[in-house]
């Protein structure tokens, strides 16, 4: 047992030598091994090895890693971080008050305060949000679908599925999108496939699933396509069987099957 734990520790200093880039090189590691394997120099090493195991365990818990720019991946601290999360808060208030180029001067800022931090996806995030001030829904959700596609993990996921949760509520609420440049159109359609993709990718079982399927729910039944509502509270009930979810299913469903109920009968005539 005693040669496996040295074994492991040995090998565990050699990587965090190679790994460092410090001044233990691997030749030297090879000229000392006969020396550290000798009886009395094991407890000595053994304890050398806890020691930079926990040192490594340091670094790591010391901050967070971002893909930069070039795409390497860099250490961030965690009170960077935090500076960074903060300012971005306050660029997203100029987005979301219409103030386009105060927006793109607050973002090209911490893109400058904090090289560390930002990259390809921060990009992305950045030009989705100005089409967004710019109220080119159409162009920003594209960018924002990019980001999500492209960078899964990204920091910026969140921020970018409430964009897109934004845009369509406004398109189910009547706002319209333009087609070949001139025409204009009421967005429904194009809100109820933004929010059935956000249901799709977080997962109906999610907050925000659950919200986006009975906002498509809720406009279908609005626009009396109650055939429609009818089957998308039939699938949010089959998810949430329970609680106030579960029930407004069941409510839902039963309102849109009784305007057929109360249709008038059809008479057909045979001569």
């Amino acid at each position: 047992m005693c040669d496996y734990i040295f074994k492991y520790a040995f090998a565990m200093v050699t990587v965090m030598s190679i790994m460092s880039g410090g001044s233990c090189r691997i030749k030297k590691i090879k000229k000392l091994k006969w020396i550290l394997f000798m009886p009395e120099y094991r407890m000595r090493f053994v304890i050398l090895a806890i020691a930079a195991g926990l040192t490594a365990l340091s670094m790591v818990s010391a901050g967070t890693w971002r893909l930069g720019s070039d795409g390497d991946f860099k250490a961030v601290s965690a009170d960077g971080e935090d500076k960074f999360l903060v300012a971005v808060a306050e660029a997203k208030k100029l987005v979301n008050t219409g103030q386009t180029k105060a927006a793109r001067k607050a973002y090209d800022a911490l893109k400058n305060d904090f090289p560390e931090i930002t990259g390809p996806d921060f990009d992305l995030f950045i030009k989705a949000e100005i089409y967004y001030c710019e109220v080119k829904f159409t162009r920003a959700v594209r960018n924002y679908e990019k980001l999500l596609n492209e960078f899964p993990k990204s920091g910026f996921r969140e921020a970018a599925l409430d964009r897109e949760f934004a845009v369509a509520t406004a398109y189910l609420a009547g706002k319209k999108k333009t087609l070949l440049g001139f025409i204009k159109i009421k967005g429904y359609a194009e809100g109820i496939s933004i929010m059935e993709k956000i249901t799709d990718r977080v997962g109906i079982d999610t907050q925000m699933g659950i919200k986006a399927s009975v906002a498509v729910a809720e406009n279908y039944e609005q626009r009396k396509k109650f055939n429609e509502a009818y089957l998308k509270w039939w699938e949010i009930s089959l998810e949430w069987e329970m609680g106030p979810v579960g029930r407004d299913a069941l409510l839902g469903m039963a309102r849109n099957k009784q305007p057929e109920i109360d249709s008038p009968p059809i008479f057909i005539m045979i001569w």
